[in-house]
């Protein structure tokens, strides 16, 4: 996301997810995964 600081991401223990962040303000889940790829899932609440 350009221009938006990247969110803090916490460190978990999973075999293939390295860490995983929420913003609650534009509502945006990233999960980091063991090989490096991101995902960024819209329109998440928790």
């Amino acid at each position: 996301m350009d221009g938006v600081p990247a969110m803090e991401r916490r460190r978990i223990s999973a075999s293939n997810i390295r860490c995983v962040g929420y913003d609650a303000r534009s509502r945006v889940l990233e999960i980091e995964f063991g090989n490096g790829g991101i995902y960024q899932y819209i329109r998440v609440w928790i």
